[in-house]
Order: C-alpha cells, then sequence, then structure tokens
C-alpha cells in the first residue's frame, strides 16, 4: 500500500463525522482495518526507531560524562617526562657517559606515548558497561532489518542473533566484520570475550549512524526507509533525469557546472592577493581588514527620521498591545469570544508574555500585579492553543501589513528563518538535552518575512536537520508568496 495513500485515507477517517447505529459492511470494513492497521505498524516502527536514537545517544551522553573524569591530558604526560628526567639527572650511580642515551631513549618512549581521545575513552566505557547496550541488542536483532548490499551492520545483526540465541559471549576469530579502523584493535585482540563486548557497541553506534543515512531500514516504516524510496528510484532517474535537469536549469555534466565556480573562485583569490598588496588587507596568525570609513549621513534622511519621531512619539508596550488589539482583537481570537473583564484580557497577555519571554508564571505573575502565578498559569495554558495562537498571529501580520510603510521594510517575497532552543519539561515528547545550557529543551523554528513579520512557527527536536522545517513554514502558509528563503547550514 502507497504511504501517502495511507496518510490520506487515515485523514478521511479521523474527520469523517460518527454514524449513529450505522455498521460498516463488508468488504469495506476489512479494507479499513487493514488500512488502519498498516498505518498503525508504520508509526509505531518510527516512534521505536526514534526512541533507539534517543536511547543511544543517551547511553553516549552518559558515557562521555564519566569519561571526562579520567581524560587524560598532554600535561599530565610532560609531567612524568620531567619527573622520569629529574630521577635520572638526581641518579649518582649512573654514569655521565650512559646519561645521554638513557635520555634519548626515555624522550623517544615518551613520544611514542599519546594519551587517549575522549571518543577513545567514551568507546571503552561502554565496553565495559555493556548491560544497557546489550539488553537494547537483543532486541533490535529481533527486527527485520534491512540495508544496501554488504552492509557491515546487517551482517552484524545476524551474527549477533545467531550468538545470542546460543548463549555464546565470545567473538569467533574468524569474524571478518570490519567497522573501522578505531575498532580493529578491540575486535582483534586475544581476549575473545572483550571483543565481543566491543563488537556489541560497534554495532550498535554503526546501526544508529546506518539509520540516519539510509543504509539500513525496516520496510514497514515512515521515516526510516531506504535510500531508494526516500529519494528518486534509480530507474525513474534513468528514465526521466532530463527533465530534472531542465527544470533546475542545470547541466548534465558536473564539469560544466563546477566551471563557472571555479572562476569566481579564482577572481576571489586574485582580489584577495591585489587587496594584500594595496594594503587593504594583512594576513599573519588573523584576518585583518582595514576598517570601512563611515558613510556620511543624508540631510534629507536626518529631517525625515526626525519628523517620523515627532510625529509617533513616544510609546510604551502596553499602549502598543491595545492599540494593536482594539483593530485586530487578537484578544477575542485568543478566547474564542469577547473579553469579560479587565483581569480576564489581562490573563491573555500574560500568556503570550510568558511564553514569548520564557519566563515563568510566577515572575511574570511580579510584572503585572493584578495576575497571581495562578492566574498566569493559566492564561499560558490559553496560549498553548496552536490553533488559536496560529489564527491571532497571523492577524496581527496581516494587519501590519496594511500599513504602507511596512512595504519599505523589505520584500515582500523574501524570507529567512532559524530556530531557537527554548527550555521546557522533561516528560514533554520532543523534548531533548540543550548542549549549552544542559537543560531539556525543545526547539521553535521561525519563519521571519524580510519586513519583520512572523508567518509560521512550529515546533522541533533539537539536534535534527532542519530543511524539512524549513520547506515546511513555506508550504504551509497560502496568503503570501515566498520566492526566496535564507536559511542557516541547518536548514
Amino acid at each position: 500500500m502507497p504511504d501517502d495513500l495511507l496518510r490520506r485515507y487515515a485523514r478521511r477517517l479521523a474527520n469523517r463525522p460518527p454514524s449513529a447505529g450505522r455498521l460498516i459492511r463488508e468488504p469495506v470494513r476489512t479494507i479499513e482495518v487493514a488500512y488502519f492497521l498498516r498505518y498503525c505498524l508504520l508509526i509505531g516502527t518510527d516512534r521505536v526507531l526514534l526512541m533507539v536514537r534517543r536511547r543511544v545517544a543517551d547511553l553516549w551522553r552518559r558515557a562521555t560524562k564519566d569519561a571526562n573524569q579520567v581524560l587524560i591530558h598532554w600535561a599530565d604526560l610532560y609531567r612524568e617526562l620531567l619527573a622520569s628526567i629529574g630521577a635520572l639527572a638526581s641518579d649518582t650511580a649512573v654514569a655521565d657517559g650512559e646519561i645521554r642515551g638513557r635520555l634519548r631513549s626515555l624522550v623517544t618512549a615518551h613520544l611514542q606515548r599519546k594519551p587517549p581521545t575522549r571518543a577513545q575513552l567514551v568507546r571503552d566505557h561502554l565496553t565495559l558497561e555493556i548491560r544497557p547496550v546489550r539488553s537494547l541488542l537483543s532486541a533490535l536483532v529481533l527486527l527485520p532489518w534491512q540495508a544496501v548490499p554488504d552492509h557491515p551492520v546487517l551482517a552484524a545483526l545476524q551474527l549477533l542473533k545467531a550468538l545470542y540465541e546460543h548463549g555464546v559471549r565470545e567473538l569467533p576469530a574468524a569474524t571478518a566484520i570490519d567497522f573501522g579502523r578505531v575498532w580493529r584493535t578491540l575486535l582483534s585482540g586475544a581476549d575473545r570475550e572483550q571483543a565481543f563486548r566491543a563488537f556489541e557497541v560497534a554495532t550498535l553506534l554503526a546501526l544508529r549512524r546506518a539509520l540516519r543515512n539510509g543504509t539500513v531500514w525496516i520496510d514497514h516504516s515512515l521515516a526510516f526507509r531506504s535510500r531508494e524510496r526516500l529519494f528518486i528510484p534509480t530507474e525513474t532517474w534513468q528514465k526521466e533525469r532530463n527533465s530534472y535537469y531542465r527544470r533546475l536549469s542545470l547541466p548534465k555534466r558536473a564539469k560544466l557546472y563546477l566551471e563557472p565556480l571555479i572562476e569566481r573562485a579564482q577572481a576571489g583569490v586574485a582580489a584577495v592577493a591585489k587587496a594584500v598588496e594595496a594594503g587593504e588587507l594583512r594576513i599573519d596568525d588573523e584576518l585583518h581588514l582595514t576598517p570601512l570609513a563611515a558613510e556620511e549621513e543624508e540631510p534629507e534622511l536626518v529631517k525625515l527620521r526626525a519628523a517620523l519621531d515627532h510625529r509617533i512619539g513616544e510609546a510604551q508596550l502596553p499602549e502598543l498591545l491595545l492599540e494593536v488589539d482594539a483593530n485586530v482583537r487578537f484578544s477575542w481570537i485568543m478566547l474564542g469570544r469577547e473579553p469579560r473583564s479587565d483581569k480576564e484580557l489581562l490573563m491573555v497577555y500574560a500568556g503570550i508574555l510568558a511564553h514569548g519571554t520564557s519566563m515563568s508564571a510566577a515572575a511574570t505573575a511580579r510584572m503585572m500585579p493584578q495576575l497571581s502565578a495562578a492566574s498566569v498559569r493559566q492564561a499560558m495554558r490559553w496560549a498553548g492553543d496552536e490553533r488559536r495562537l496560529a489564527e491571532a498571529s497571523a492577524a496581527v501580520l496581516a494587519y501590519m501589513r496594511r500599513h504602507p510603510i511596512a512595504a519599505t521594510w523589505g520584500r515582500s517575497d523574501l524570507a529567512s528563518s532559524d530556530m531557537m532552543s527554548l527550555e521546557t519539561r522533561q516528560r514533554v515528547w520532543q523534548a531533548r538535552l540543550d548542549p549549552r545550557r544542559q537543560t531539556p529543551s525543545v526547539g521553535i523554528y521561525s519563519h521571519v518575512l524580510a519586513g519583520w513579520g512572523i508567518f509560521h512557527a512550529q515546533p522541533i527536536v533539537l539536534n535534527e536537520r532542519q530543511v524539512g522545517a524549513a520547506i515546511e513554514g513555506v508550504l504551509r502558509q497560502e496568503k503570501i508568496d515566498i520566492v526566496q528563503l535564507a536559511v542557516d547550514t541547518h536548514g
């Protein structure tokens, strides 16, 4: 069954009104049940594999925390070298002629010593604390994995499944599965039990990486599929690639595409060399540019800015909120009705401000003496309604774009998007550990027009690629025609 057909059918079932007392007759009932079970299988598999990736990342993070406590630095090795040299110099039993030879051999021995890297310490720690890795792998080997031809992960899972079934805890000496240079020493060591533990850790880490790049997959999954299903199949590409080249205005040969890029790179290098000769650019350990002189401000622009400031005057945030609400009535949208009291109106503002500033309910209540922390928490629950919040935001954006001055702030068909990390509770499904703050957080991916209007925002998982969220934000809205979207390397 095609996956897109399953999605459409499940959506139609969810939106269909209930019919009182009417039963679904055969064969429609059997077909609907089959489609529903298939869809549940796809969604359940995706959730399981997402939890596996999260569990592997959690194991690595905990091992990293323990490995940092025993991390050996180069300074420790140099201290040992100095101590050895000091002991040799104070040893009166050694003849003066032998000291030079011993010093040379001592320095050579210390130069060959290298402290283990952090990744190596993490792998060693996972190899020693094998119980959570083995319990996870014992369940994963039972799944119907598929992979590209001759993939080491698939062969390793099949080997582990056979060894687990027979209760073997030693890696066979004839194992020829290669996980890379970092594992060869452990996998080929004389201690076969340690080699077996290292083989389990290497399999789990390689499986997580293979799931991400699409070389290992499960057929009954929507997110973790093969590259042939995620991208254009090879047969389709061979038949229709000319149309894709024409649509993207790309040449069929990579050389023709790279030639203008190389010419621009060469022109840029020549411009840098010319700037160095002219003294505008200096390169030593860093890159130094001559500061640009400030442009003179046009007198007419100064007069216009002063006239605008005089006409607008000073405005406080509460006055601005009330003015916009009077024209847009976003408080009516958030409540679903007209506010019944001043306190209820303040609660709408408090909920939006608390979420927008990432402040707690107690901190927001201290800014508004009329409200208590419990009232602000209730208002934050109101603002958590994505449908009403999106409708109110769209109304504010439409009101802003009605002003003629908004047309001068930037192109109407240009936008940019990026993610902001916000702290949340650990129980939230999409919450992940923020690598900077080390707190449970969720990403908010926002799309902003060149004219400073936010037209789309959605929660996403941290440390994930943002390409899908960037495209979705442009396609979801239908009132603004976006031609170009500026993103960073994540998008």
